[in-house]
């Protein structure tokens, strides 16, 4: 039984999407209209009296950071600039992502947020909450 037109439409539309994949595209190349949203990349750490927040912001300048902290999440906002290029250059290739971006960050225990401290140093932003504890 052959596939119904429809069917076989979708089916090749798929086919090229595995296709350019396969030719190792980026998801700009692919589709260049796409808004691609940059999302910075977070691991937390914890030690007995505080929690340890590292995000990775490369190529990102301090002036392009915004970080509020809460006692339980911290809201971070920014830019990541797109680097120009020399006069009448372009791009042959471009999978680095820019733009705006925002990250709700929750965190696993309540925090001061009076008690931050925070640097950035080779592209990591680190922050350094104190841990609120509970008095007995």
């Amino acid at each position: 039984m052959r596939p119904k037109p429809r069917k076989a439409q979708a089916i090749k539309k798929i086919n090229i999407s595995f296709k350019n994949m396969e030719e190792e595209k980026s998801v700009r190349e692919v589709f260049p209209s796409w808004p691609s949203p940059w999302i910075p990349r977070v691991d937390i750490s914890e030690r007995a009296e505080e929690l340890i927040v590292e995000i990775e912001l490369p190529g990102i300048e301090p002036q392009d950071i915004s970080v509020v902290v809460h006692a339980n999440h911290i809201d971070l906002k920014g830019k990541k600039r797109e680097d120009e290029l020399a006069k009448g250059g372009h791009y042959i290739r471009l999978e680095r992502e820019y733009g705006q971006f925002s990250r709700f960050i929750p965190l696993p225990c309540l925090v001061f947020p009076d008690h931050t401290v925070a640097w950035l140093e080779d592209g990591i932003l680190t922050i350094k909450l104190k841990k609120f504890k509970r008095s007995r």
